[in-house]
Order: C-alpha cells, then structure tokens, then sequence
C-alpha cells in the first residue's frame, strides 16, 4: 500500500466548497472558499480519497438560493490494477447532492448569470431581524419545512450537515405534514452592498434548524389558563401551535469564513428569544452541542440573565449554618421561588439554569476568598466571602452528584469524595474560563449595539440632510406674458432625476 499512497488524498482538504455570484462579462465572482471540517460520514473513517493525484473536489453553490454544483479537476487518474482502482467520487457523492450539482460546469455557470428572475431574490420565509457588523449587513430570515422555498433551500444545502456536524442527521423533507409542521428554519444572510445590480445582494452566511416536540404538563394552574382542554376527537387537525411544547436547536451552522465574528451569538439570540415570546413554548433546549456551542449557549444564556434585576440579585445567605452531616438547607441559601420564576420567565433548561446561576454566583465572590484551604473553616469563617465561596462549593457538589450519581455510587466513599471533588474543581476552572469569555462577549456585544445606533442616527441625519437639500433646490420662476406681466408662478425641484422634479403651475389672474 506504501506505492499507493502518492494516490491518496485527504478529503478534508480536496474537498473545496465555494460560495459564487454572477460577476462582470460573464466571469463568475467567488465569494469565499473553505474546507469541511469532517468528510468520515462521505468518504470513511479514514477521510481519503484514492487514485487521483492534485485532487480538488470542488462543491460550489449559488451564493443566494444555494443551487449546488460538482466540479471535479486532478492532473493524473490511476489506472485500476486488477480490483485496486480509483474511488468513483461522483458516485460516492450522488447520495449527499442533489441530481441538479452533477450538471456541467458550464451550464451552472450559465444559469447565474441568465437566471433574470435571481435579482429580485429574497430568501425563504419572513425577515425577522437586522444587524450591521462595521458596514456590513445581515438579515435573519424565519420560516417552516411546510414552505416549499424553505424545504428547497434545506434539501440543496443538507451536505453541510456530516461536514459540520459530527453525528449530524440529514432531515428528511418526506416526512408527512404532522411532522414537517414541528421544524422551524432559521436563514442568516449577508445583504452585500456590492452586487452593483449583477447579481442577488444576498449571500447565504449559516442556518439553524428548530424542532418542537410535546411537553408534559403536569396540570398547573399556569398551564390551565394558557391552554384550553382539548376535547376528543379533536374539531380540526390538530397544529403544534395548539399544545403546550418545548423546542430544541437540532442544527446549528456559520460556514467557517463567518465565524469569530459573534453572527452565531447574533442568530442564537434572535432564535432565544423568538421562542421565549410564544406562551405554547415552556422550555428552549439544545440537541447534543459540541464545546464550541456550549460555550456560545453559555455567553448568550448568561448575558441575558445578567439583564434581569431579579438574577443579579442573587446571593448566597451567609447567614444560614451548613450541617455537617445531613443534607444542604438549599432552600435557606438561595431564594427557591425567585429562581423558579427567573427560570420560567427565560424557559432555560434545568442543568442549564443551574450552571448559570452557579457562574453568577462564583462572579459575585472575590477571587481572594476562592482558597480550598480557607474552606475547612466551614460556614462559621469570620469573612462573609469566605462563608460564600464554603456554601457554593456545597451546593455545587450538590448538583454534581445528583448529575452523576449512577456512576459515582458504585465508587467506595473515599474515592467518591475524591472523585467528586476533582470534579468540582474542573467546573470551578471552566466557569472562570467562562465569565472571562463573557466579560469579552459582553464588551462585543455593547459594540454592536453601539454601531447599530450610530448606524440608525446616521440614517436618520442623512435623511434629515436629504430633505434639507431638496427644500433648498425648489425656486420660484416667473414667466412673463407678452405685455411683459408676471403670467404664471412655476415652482422648480432641481432634483438630478427626471423622475423625481416636479412642476407646480398657478395661473395668476
């Protein structure tokens, strides 16, 4: 296998994936370029691709409707000896695209610049927010799998899913109508201001899929009056709209080239909040996130808490004695009904609520008073701080074992409190981590809101200026009659377009 290896590519970085738009005299414009992240699920557990040489696999894509195309180029091709033979990349790949990528090359070309009805593009579903990162823009576009437009754009861009996402599933849009009904699909485009009229202005930047699946309602009051009893059989079919629920990101994807730039926070925090306002939605959640978006979650989540007057309030009670033996007197530490009510009011998950308010808790404890050692002093310690920092260790095992009891019963005693307190003291580490991060997602933050009002008063005065400068151009122009007599007023706009001038005539008598 050792002569063979020349013929070996990575598939991680032969595969070239390209974001294009009509450009000048026919030439395509590429707007970006990057590689996958995974190829295992396309290509195997060994990412490889054989039996070419200078491979690049190229996958390009409409920038504003994603229409796919398959470009393959190399220099040599191995030739099969007996069954050793080169992989067949298009076949390979005819299970991820559509029929639509493997047309020529040409014609893809030819379709972005003679597609006519392509500049007037909008993307699928309704345009639910703006934001502007230096002069650039961006839209977030909203809608469903029952929309035909959105499922088109889903289905032409799915290949991302197993280059992104490990473990990603591909949705399928056969689904019958009851379960296409449950997915929300959430579009971030960049609106470019140079397309100059050549090409769509909209280029696709990430998305994020939502599904909403039952929840159990124990028979609150609360959910008593936002919900009515539902009588079977049920009058007409039945929408999720109309029961109690909770929804959960399934996918979640900024193509590489966007990332870094806070456009997941900005799409994470449209898509929060947007679920937090529907009364029929009890709780928001996240499908197996990997560590990059835990700690996006994590920064969003807690920003948002730290909006709240009732969630910077919190505090331990160092006032309350902590038993030696016995369980922990949670309730005397931390107000139960505030958190229950902070909790309810942002729909955040039970772990992941207690995670936050374990980090605000850590954020409000001085760093002086965060020794181990300190802590054999227990909650009789003359500093209060220290009291404070005794009583979040308690309640943080607390919660960690509870988390992780199946696996920690069956430790013996002293290895179990070993165990538990190397792993209190890995949370305690990643939550300074994490309020480091937040302090610099907070100091971004501010920025762009910053930008995005300075953007919108410059909108505002070069408006105002526009209209100053359209009063000023208008004159009065008196035109004599014969005997030389002023005969009729003309009022003059000496606007630079003929659209836009106009003429007011008075005959004066």
């Amino acid at each position: 296998m050792a002569e063979n290896a020349e013929w070996s590519a990575d598939a991680n970085q032969a595969v070239m994936i390209s974001l294009m738009q009509a450009g000048l005299e026919g030439q395509p414009r590429i707007l970006t370029t990057f590689n996958p992240k995974f190829t295992y699920p396309i290509f195997g557990d060994a990412e490889t691709i054989f039996g070419y040489k200078n491979l690049v696999v190229g996958i390009r894509f409409a920038a504003h409707d994603m229409k796919p195309n398959l470009e393959i180029t190399y220099d040599e091709e191995f030739k099969a000896v007996g069954e050793i033979k080169p992989d067949d990349i298009r076949k390979v790949l005819s299970d991820w695209l559509l029929p639509i990528a493997f047309e020529s090359p040409a014609s893809f070309i030819k379709s972005i610049h003679e597609d006519d009805s392509s500049k007037s593009f909008v993307p699928a579903g309704k345009l639910v927010e703006k934001y502007q990162l230096g002069e650039r823009h961006f839209e977030v576009w909203k809608g469903d799998l029952m929309d035909a437009s959105m499922q088109q754009v889903i289905t032409r861009m799915q290949i991302f899913v197993p280059f992104f996402i490990e473990g990603g599933t591909m949705l399928r849009m056969d689904d019958p109508e009851w379960s296409l009904q449950r997915w929300v699909v959430y579009l971030l485009y960049e609106k470019r201001q140079d397309s100059k009229g050549i090409a769509p202005p909209y280029s696709f930047v990430g998305y994020s899929t939502v599904y909403r699946f039952f929840h159990f309602s124990r028979g609150s009051s609360k959910t008593a009056m936002m919900h009515k009893t539902i009588k079977i059989p049920y009058p007409h079919p039945l929408h999720v709209d109309d029961i109690p629920c909770k929804a959960r990101i399934s996918q979640f994807i900024i193509l590489p080239p966007y990332q870094g730039f806070g456009h997941g926070n900005n799409l994470y925090n449209v898509i929060t909040e947007d679920f937090r306002n529907l009364l029929h939605v009890f709780e928001f959640t996240v499908e197996d996130p990997n560590e990059a978006f835990d700690d996006l979650r994590d920064y969003c989540d807690l920003a948002c808490l730290r909006t709240d007057p009732d969630f910077i309030a919190l505090r331990i009670d160092t006032t309350v004695q902590i038993p030696r033996i016995g369980p922990m007197p949670t309730k005397k530490l931390l107000p139960a009904e505030t958190l229950i009510k902070i909790q309810r009011r942002y729909k955040i998950a039970g772990r992941q609520f207690a995670r936050l308010v374990e980090m605000q808790l850590l954020s409000t404890i001085p760093i002086s008073s965060r020794n181990v050692a300190r802590t054999t002093q227990r909650s009789k310690a003359a500093n209060p701080d220290d009291r404070a920092y005794y009583a979040w260790r308690m309640l943080t095992k607390q919660r960690l074992y509870r988390h992780n009891k199946d696996s920690l019963i069956q430790l013996e005693l002293e290895e179990r409190k070993e165990k538990l307190e190397e792993v209190l003291e890995t949370v305690e580490n990643e939550y300074v981590r994490l309020l480091r991060g937040a302090e610099r997602h907070e100091k971004r933050v501010q920025a762009q809101k910053a930008a995005k009002e300075k953007a919108a008063k410059d909108a505002a005065g070069e408006e105002a200026l526009a209209r100053s400068e359209r009063k000023s151009r208008r004159r009065v122009v008196i035109d004599n009659d014969d005997d030389g007599h002023p005969a009729v007023i003309t009022i003059e706009d000496d606007s630079s377009t003929a659209e836009s001038s106009h003429r007011k005539r008075r005959r004066l008598d």
